[in-house]
């Protein structure tokens, strides 16, 4: 079994949070994209019209996350009291294993097999940098539903009682092209990305 990632302390707490954060936009009845892609720094998940992007201290190579995992890390309770021991990540020919040990209870393993599907490409819809910037005219999209989740994933990464997770409108290119939505956060610059929608 080959240990892809493993953080200890205050890290497997953050590390827990950024995986929780970038799930809840993930897609369960679809299975490419029912998991969340551990990739160099970032934590990726996609439900085909958004995609967020979580800054994760993962310097593996890119893994997915299966939804069955994700749905039983959803359940892990954290508290102030909570003490981490440690969040691991394995592979094997079996499929993914995750493995959360907090000070003073049994470890918490779960193993589910590989998604079969690979991971959608997500990096060319994300702009660069540089690239991020306002165009006056292009109209914003302010759905209800995406605030919602965007609450949700502030929630995971920053502490409830010292909420202060800064969303901010980053780059928006004309209204036939996505927008993207930067919020800061305690974990770092989440990058929120809305496809627009295509009628037909």
């Amino acid at each position: 079994m080959a240990v892809l990632g493993k953080w200890e302390n205050d890290e497997a707490i953050a590390a827990l949070r950024a995986i929780r954060g970038a799930a809840v936009v993930r897609r369960r009845e679809v299975r490419q994209l029912s998991g969340v892609l551990l990739t160099e720094g970032l934590a990726v998940a996609t439900d085909v019209y958004c995609l967020i992007t979580v800054p994760l201290d993962y310097h593996g190579p890119d893994v997915v996350i299966p939804d069955a995992i994700l749905t039983r890390l959803e359940k892990i309770r954290l508290s102030k009291k909570t003490r981490p021991g440690s969040l691991t990540i394995s592979d094997d020919e079996d499929g993914i294993t995750v493995e959360w040990w907090a000070v003073g209870s049994d470890p918490d393993i779960n193993t589910a097999p590989k998604p079969v599907d690979p991971f959608p490409s997500w990096e060319r819809v994300v702009p660069p940098p540089e690239g991020l910037k306002i165009n006056p005219e292009a109209p914003a999209r302010l759905e209800v539903e995406l605030f919602t989740r965007i609450g949700k994933v502030a929630a995971e990464l920053d502490k409830p009682d010292e909420p202060d997770a800064l969303l901010r409108l980053a780059h928006m290119p004309s209204p036939e092209k996505a927008t993207v939505w930067v919020m800061e956060t305690k974990a770092g610059e989440v990058t929120w990305v809305v496809m627009p929608v295509v009628k037909g």
